[in-house]
């Protein structure tokens, strides 16, 4: 367990959950994925979920943090970059909302860091 934060330091707090994608606060999903399950407390997506999303070609997405993540669908990187938008459409691309993010602190095992980190 670590040691991060002023919040309460015990196991089992949070929980992993699907219903950050529900249909309310404008939640959008591509239904032709399942839905990642996310962590009650930060968001983060849990990286079994990210790992199955990754083989079906999501695309991971550095920061400027070491810790975090972003996770977009397939082709998103190469349609954002072209200066193709669809008619009619304010964003070039329809990725997740919210966004799907990826919290270190949440894998763990190397197979699963290879997989997500070093994608």
């Amino acid at each position: 367990m670590y040691e991060w934060g002023p919040w309460e330091r015990k196991e089992n707090l949070d929980v992993w959950s699907t219903h950050t994608w529900g249909p309310f606060y404008g939640a959008k999903w591509p239904e032709e994925f399942e839905r990642p399950r996310t962590c009650s407390f930060c968001g983060g997506a849990n990286p079994e979920d990210v790992v199955r999303l990754i083989e079906k070609g999501w695309e991971v997405q550095k920061t400027d943090k070491k810790y975090k993540f972003y996770l977009h669908p397939p082709g998103y990187h190469d349609y954002i970059m072209s200066d193709q938008t669809p008619e009619g459409a304010s964003v070039p691309f329809p990725s997740v909302v919210p966004p799907v993010k990826i919290y270190t602190m949440h894998i763990q095992t190397e197979e699963v860091w290879n997989k997500i980190v070093n994608w």
